[in-house]
């Protein structure tokens, strides 16, 4: 009479199991950052004029007597082209109309304008 069992261990198919499923989740993970890396827009900077700035106060609901502050800028980019985008209380504080220099943006997203020296300045 033999003694021999034709059953596998099973410790060894669950080590597989679970070797198998991290080289899934990894893979995964390695195709969503490659997809991330390749939407993310480029920085764009475009020679533009502050044309006008916006601040809007709106009440804030179940707050009485406080409100909530939104900025935005708007940018002459051409004659025939203007661009208005959020910016922060900072960032609003900082821009002039009629400021002249190069706006660098994200997609639709502000991230600076530093203007360009005035042409006369001593």
């Amino acid at each position: 009479m033999s003694v021999y069992s034709a059953a596998p261990s099973h410790a060894i198919g669950v080590w597989l199991l679970a070797v198998l499923f991290g080289l899934f989740v990894l893979k995964g993970a390695f195709a969503l950052l490659l997809w991330a890396a390749s939407r993310r827009p480029a920085v764009m900077t475009l020679p533009a004029q502050v044309c006008a700035r916006h601040a809007v106060a709106a009440p804030l609901p179940n707050r009485p007597g406080q409100c909530a502050r939104h900025y935005s800028a708007t940018f002459q980019l051409t004659p025939q082209q203007r661009l208005e985008v959020a910016v922060s209380a900072a960032q609003y504080r900082a821009l002039h109309e009629g400021d002249r220099g190069y706006v660098h943006l994200r997609g639709t997203k502000y991230l600076r304008f530093p203007p360009a020296p005035a042409a006369n300045a001593p």
